[in-house]
């Protein structure tokens, strides 16, 4: 396990669980801290035979396995003693906290550093330690809201809508805290200093916007909701459809993606749902040619219609048939229970047992995100019981591998000297590794002219001008890298590459599994070369079993770890569009190499490290895998609605296609709403009077604010509600993303130079270190850095270069 020697105190909510979660699953002892009467999770379902109680939350089962659980109170003086013992000897403290309330418990960053040096502290909150919202109040739905990402999901015709499956953004804000954790660590084994990590949910779920944050300072057109795809100027992008028996993810992709595309209009065709007309259609040039006026919407529509009329006759498992007969981009919305069953997960071993003998009861649960060859991960075990661990653990005098600090000398960036080789194309690897880049690595991407990588052809564009330089997704996932133009298919291409893993301390790769070793280039190979070598491998199912060398992206990965089926309105079809696990996933395999970085940094040990984009994502919603596992059922779609709080929902404000969310968590709350809308009667109104009669009257209700709503301007109603401490924020549209004040305020996005459009904003990060913060670079272009890594990082001479150029590996 390659997190075994630290030693983690996490102080419980729905704000930490998940990163906790990730550092146990990776060998950290995780302590979980809990008030008097236990976590919030305990009593949030769903539930063990649907029987509330705190040990039999399936929530607090899937984010807390294999966690020790201590209860204390650190608001009493006895408690903050408690916890400052504690902190002795800890490498990292979780906590989701309100900003500044650490401090009031004694524990400022000051008091820590004197107390527990060397100590790592992650704090997670809606919106961060800092700006003009840090103190603002808001849940998951509030983060979503505010991310810009919210925007682009749902039904065009009814409000934005969450991913109603466990606190979406808080997760996203967990992993990026592990992943700013791990780098810490990497700069504390230098300086042995601690610092702090700054994590803003909303921050963290504005990367799942597919880049059209930045939509607005490209001078680009954002994207909007298209029920289950996506709405780009006046084409609706469908990417769910349904078939016999559930609904399936296809559609129509462009670029370099619409070579699938392709072969689905000609199978549609084959098989007699279209006319000729649709022989003549080239997907991989149809945006540039519709934003030139050569293609229209109604022949698009036309297209989609058919493949329509193709879904409707087949069953998921037919038409995943026709994926792998066809090489389609197309898989099936799996449910929780179809997880269990699916042959890929099962060929791989994925779920693993795990017996909660006090309960007299035993289940399966996910598996392992990333599968290292060295240092598998820990296996899943149950959650504890309250206050299981009270008197059992050991006390620390010191964190684990820590040197002498350094005060006085300048600051690295914590990656400075990590040399990455990044072979990796798409959203899932090259986002992951620059999360590696921006803190101080080297990264060396290989590209190629002529088989260009497909988020080059992926909008926004510049002045929603298409090209391969012209695009800010291609940008906000490959920023401050360098770039080397190799034609991989020649062996002088890959003699190149055999050159640069003697160089690296990581390769990264994300080719269909078996072609690395087509190529002479798996991990056997490049061990040879560089015994300490640390290489991971991405792709959608894995590099073993019956589906690995089945292609996919985001919208099947999605569709078949269980996630499409989850968002949307209960009386519709699935309403989430393409790419969302590659959001997931990418943190995940970030997470992962910087867990084997920690380890070889001890040891001395390269490894490999196999991840399918599935398994990764499948955490995010372990809830509902053991809503499956446990109680043999599924969660369904819910809207923007909370089992447990209400109004939690998204509502119409004054213009067009303007929105707020609002989140309503006890009585006091609802009275304030009540008088802010001008409606100071419900709270007296006995169908609203406490939280289970507004559940009973939801729809009413629901109808109601959104009557009274609407008569309020967007965001003088934020600011109205927030004042009156009713958690609540305005749906942040994409094109006014780039501004929104709080991402601003916290350096959220950066203007960076580019190879051909000139200064642009990207995303920076979604954390914030205190003492070694990050930042982006430049975006490259093809081959900016040719010369740069063949004469300066490898020595090769012209004659040689001259040779290899001869060759055609340089293109």
């Amino acid at each position: 396990m390659p997190l075994s020697p630290y030693r983690v105190v996490e102080l419980s909510n729905e704000r930490t669980a998940f990163c906790g979660h990730i550092l146990q699953r990776l060998g950290a002892e995780v302590i979980v801290v809990e008030p008097p009467g236990g976590s919030e999770l305990r009593q949030t379902g769903p539930f063990l035979e649907d029987e509330p109680g705190p040990e039999r939350s399936l929530t607090w089962w899937a984010y807390n396995g294999g966690k020790r659980s201590v209860v204390l109170d650190p608001a009493e003086p006895a408690g903050r003693q408690q916890l400052a013992e504690l902190l002795q000897g800890t490498d990292i403290l979780i906590e989701g906290l309100a900003p500044g309330a650490l401090a009031t418990l004694g524990l400022s960053d000051a008091v820590l550093e004197d107390r527990s040096p060397g100590l790592i502290t992650a704090s997670i909150t809606t919106f961060g330690q800092s700006g003009p919202k840090a103190a603002w109040l808001g849940g998951d739905l509030v983060a979503m809201a505010a991310s810009t990402t919210q925007w682009i999901w749902g039904d065009l015709d009814r409000p934005p809508v969450r991913m109603a499956a466990a606190a979406q953004a808080f997760h996203h804000a967990g992993a990026e805290a592990a992943i700013g954790a791990l780098i810490a660590l990497q700069e504390r084994a230098r300086s042995g200093r601690g610092q702090r990590i700054d994590v803003s949910a909303q921050a963290a779920m504005t990367f799942s916007s597919q880049s059209h944050s930045v939509a607005g300072g490209w001078g680009a057109t954002g994207l909007g909701r298209f029920g289950g795809g996506l709405k780009f100027g006046p084409l609706g992008i469908r990417f769910n459809y349904p078939c016999r028996d559930g609904h399936v993810s296809t559609g129509m992709f462009f670029g370099p993606l619409g070579h699938p595309s392709n072969r689905l209009t000609r199978l549609v065709h084959d098989l007699g749902y279209v006319g000729d007309w649709i022989l003549e259609k080239d997907l991989v040039s149809f945006l540039a040619d519709f934003v030139e006026g050569k293609e229209s919407a109604e022949d698009f529509n036309r297209m989609q219609e058919a493949i329509a009329a193709y879904c409707a006759d087949h069953t998921k498992a037919e038409l995943y048939a026709m994926a792998r007969e066809h090489d389609l981009l197309q898989a099936p919305n799996n449910t929780g229970l179809d997880l269990l069953s699916d042959a890929q997960l099962n060929d791989r071993g994925y779920w693993e047992g795990v017996a909660h003998d006090e309960l007299g009861t035993s289940f399966r649960f996910p598996g392992a995100f990333a599968r290292f060859s060295a240092t598998p991960l820990k296996s899943p075990e149950r959650a504890p019981l309250l206050g299981e661990q009270e008197r059992a653990i050991e006390r620390r005098e010191a964190p684990a591998d820590l040197p002498g600090a350094t005060d006085g000398e300048a600051e690295q960036l914590p990656l400075e000297g990590l040399k990455v080789l990044d072979l990796t194309w798409a959203l899932v690897g090259p986002a992951a590794v620059r999360n590696l880049s921006d803190h101080g690595a080297t990264v060396v991407r290989i590209e190629s002219t002529t088989r260009m990588d497909p988020i080059r052809a992926g909008p926004p564009f510049k002045d929603d001008q298409p090209g391969p330089e012209r695009s800010a997704e291609y940008a906000n996932y490959n920023a401050g890298k360098l770039t080397l133009t190799l034609n991989l298919r020649t062996e002088a291409g890959r003699e190149v590459v055999r050159r640069l893993v003697v160089w690296a301390d990581v390769v990264a790769e994300a080719f269909t599994p078996g072609v690395m070793a087509r190529w002479g280039l798996d991990y056997a190979a490049l061990r040879e070369i560089n015994p300490a070598i640390i290489m991971i491998s991405t792709s959608l199912n894995g590099q073993t079993g019956p589906d690995s060398e089945l292609g996919g992206y985001g919208a099947q990965g999605s569709a078949r770890a269980g996630f499409t089926t989850l968002l949307g309105w209960p009386d519709r079809d699935p309403a989430l569009p393409a790419a969302y696990t590659d959001y997931c996933a990418s943190k995940l395999v970030a997470i992962a190499v910087l867990a084997a970085l920690d380890h070889r940094r001890r040891t001395g040990e390269g490894q490999y490290i196999d991840v399918s984009q599935v398994e990764a994502s499948i955490p995010y919603i372990a809830h509902a895998a053991l809503a499956a596992t446990v109680n043999g059922r599924e969660l369904q779609r819910a809207g923007n609605r909370h089992e447990t709080f209400t109004p939690y929902g998204v509502f119409p404000c004054q213009g067009e296609d303007r929105w707020i969310a609002i989140e309503v968590h006890d009585d006091e709350q609802f009275a304030a709403l009540s008088e802010r809308l001008g409606t100071p009667e419900w709270a007296g109104d006995e169908r609203f009077a406490d939280a289970a009669s507004r559940q009973t009257n939801e729809d009413e209700l629901e109808a109601l604010i959104a009557e009274a709503a609407a008569t309020h301007e967007r965001d003088a109603l934020q600011d109205a509600l927030q004042a009156a401490a009713v958690p609540a924020h305005g749906v942040v549209e994409t094109t006014e993303g780039w501004r929104e004040p709080q991402l601003q305020a916290r350096g959220h996005f950066v203007t960076v130079e580019t190879a051909e459009v000139g200064p642009a904003p990207v995303e920076g990060g979604r954390f914030i270190l205190s003492r070694t913060p990050g930042w982006p670079g430049r975006v490259p272009g093809y081959g900016d850095h040719n010369d740069l890594v063949l004469r300066e990082f490898l020595g090769l001479p012209d004659e040689e270069i001259a040779k290899i150029a001869a060759s055609g590996a340089i293109e």
